[in-house]
Formats: C-alpha cells, structure tokens, sequence
C-alpha cells in the first residue's frame, strides 16, 4: 500500500493518560493520548497503518481529529483511524497494521 503524503494522523487503541481535544493538531500532538468516552487513543502523525480498511461507509469528511475518533468509537470493530489533510477523509480500520 502506499502512503498519501497528505495523511496527517493516525490514532490507535491504548492505554495511558488523556489529552483535550483542543489540543488535538499535528505535527504537535505526536505521540500525545487522547482520550474519548474511556477509550484512549495513540496520536501518531505523518504515517499509516497498513491494511484493515473497513467497508463502507468509510473515508468520508470529518471535521477534526475527534471528529474521526468518536465515528471510529461509536462503529463496532474499528481500532485505528487515518485522518487525511486537505480533504478531511477519515479512514476507519480494524486493525492496526504495520507502519506505512
């Protein structure tokens, strides 16, 4: 798979302290931890996980980074998303594959 040059995060399912969402943005927010509805999340910028692309509806525009982390928590399965830059297409996955 090969890497768009606009994605600019993408957050996975961990474990450790929280981060507000105002304070959600890359380059500065990489490696911080978000947390949603107990749920914490690992900030990751400038790369991707491959594989483990759910089906759809999936890549649709999303706000924000939160944005595309609450469509992700609230959809059985999804453990990673990728938020794309310009466009704000939030790509929902089931895995979190190797960095891309």
């Amino acid at each position: 798979m090969l890497v768009h040059p606009s994605v600019i995060a993408t957050l996975a399912l961990i474990g450790s302290v929280s981060l507000s969402a105002a304070t959600l943005f890359c380059p500065a927010s990489d490696g911080a931890v978000y947390t949603i509805s107990s749920t914490r999340w690992q900030v990751e910028c400038g790369l991707d996980h491959a594989g483990g692309d759910m089906s759809a509806p999936n890549g649709q525009h999303a706000s924000n980074l939160e944005a595309c982390i609450q469509r992700c928590s609230a959809r059985s399965g999804c453990v990673n998303v990728a938020c794309v830059n310009g466009n704000g297409a939030c790509y929902m996955k089931s895995v979190v594959g190797k960095d891309v």
